[in-house]
């Protein structure tokens, strides 16, 4: 094979794993509704991804950046130790996150691996992937929303957003989250890439979002990740706004101490993944290392009752289940991983931090495929405060691409703003 066909492979196989997939993630639904299947499109997507990685390893012949293999190792050591100090902890899972590791380790090499050359390539490769599925998104969503015209109106005024989204279920087997996934990737890539698009391109991106409105609108966990991305970096533009964020840090901890009671029943009204994050630190104060990676819902469904008598919602309490997914990914670390969660927790604040600084350093000129990817991640972690997105694969494929933007960016020096 010839080394152009080689590259040509490799962005294939990138262009697929981050945005193909997340998109095909979304319609996850359609075998069921179409053909009346069970056909599991979300395993063999994951068989596909990592028969994919391990192409992209051959190819580079298993050339990985000595800081994947850290990581990679690392988490692989943690998975480990997980499984055997805890009781809930499924074999299963196991072996989905080592394969997720691989991913991971496969696609941060590719890319940390790029030089300038092969980057601008695969930017214009992903720019045309990308208007493809806008396109074809478009022309499924007007379809839809055509023949249920008097829904979707009634729907929008009654601001019952999640009727918006069901049309598209019912029509073609679309789940809400990994939709707002995509459409995160989409509105990112929109941003970073507005000035270089034509009027067709535009018009094309435009017409999409004004079309999904009455759905993005329901999907809360979306402009969650998108404003606290958009936040920081206005934060993170210069040494006075971050000097005033530090300055402003120790009064905000006073006002939370001394009006605790008024911020905890503001957020047990409007934050409602808050009983299954208390429930979270209560199962870390008697399980230390976690009760396992996977063995969540098995660990609830166990003390449903008890979870209920101490932590249950008036939601919970009316349909007498404690809800079975942790529905965040704080909860989810903190109730599967125990204390070894403060390695991930560590990871995705220096992650994030460095990302924001190199979408804020003014000398580093990033392609747009390359800010969609810091941006995305940064909102992906963002986004799981209210949505349980770690351990899927998007996660990890979002992970891996942005270490490798990292690691082909690791000359530039740690947060140094530009001046004022």
């Amino acid at each position: 094979m010839k080394v152009h066909s080689k590259q040509i492979t490799i962005y294939i196989i990138l262009a697929s794993l981050t945005l193909i997939f997340p998109l095909l993630f979304a319609f996850r639904g359609f075998p069921e509704i179409y053909f009346g299947s069970d056909f599991g499109l979300t395993k063999l997507l994951r068989y596909l991804a990592l028969v994919m990685s391990l192409l992209c390893l051959i190819i580079i012949n298993f050339r990985v950046k000595n800081e994947l293999f850290l990581y990679s190792f690392s988490v692989t050591t943690l998975l480990i130790l997980n499984y055997m100090l805890s009781d809930y902890a499924s074999l299963k899972w196991l072996f989905n996150w080592v394969a997720c590791i691989v991913i991971f380790t496969s696609v941060g090499s590719v890319i940390a691996r790029f030089n300038d050359f092969e980057m601008e390539r695969f930017d214009y490769f992903f720019k045309k992937i990308i208007l493809f599925l806008i396109a074809t998104l478009t022309l499924l969503v007007l379809g839809v929303w055509l023949d249920n015209i008097d829904n979707l109106i009634s729907f929008t005024l009654n601001s019952h957003y999640n009727g918006s989204i069901a049309l598209l279920t019912s029509g073609f087997g679309v789940h809400k989250q990994p939709l707002g996934i995509f459409l995160g990737i989409v509105i990112l890539w929109s941003l970073m890439s507005w000035k270089n698009l034509n009027y067709l391109e535009k018009s094309l991106i435009f017409s999409l979002l004004i079309m999904l409105m009455p759905m993005i609108i329901g999907i809360r966990t979306l402009y969650l990740g998108l404003g606290l991305l958009g936040f920081l970096l206005v934060i993170y533009k210069n040494k006075l706004r971050v000097a005033l964020g530090f300055f402003s840090l120790p009064f905000i901890l006073i006002f939370l101490f001394f009006y605790q009671n008024d911020v905890l029943v503001f957020i047990h009204d409007y934050y409602n993944r808050w009983p299954s994050l208390l429930a979270a630190f209560d199962v870390l104060m008697d399980s230390p290392y976690g009760i396992g990676n996977g063995g969540y819902s098995i660990y609830v469904e166990n003390n449903n009752n008890w979870l209920l008598a101490e932590y249950g919602s008036e939601a919970m309490n009316k349909k007498g289940l404690f809800w079975l997914a942790p529905e965040s990914d704080l909860v989810f670390f903190i109730a599967s991983w125990g204390y070894f969660s403060v390695f991930f927790f560590g990871f995705f604040a220096v992650l994030t931090s460095r990302a924001l600084y190199c979408l804020r350093h003014k000398k580093l000129k990033l392609l747009p495929v390359e800010r969609v990817f810091l941006a995305f991640t940064v909102t992906l972690i963002f986004m799981g405060i209210s949505q349980d997105n770690a351990g899927g694969l998007t996660w990890w494929i979002y992970l891996g691409v942005t270490v490798g933007i990292l690691l082909r960016h690791k000359h530039v020096r740690y947060y140094i703003p530009d001046k004022a």
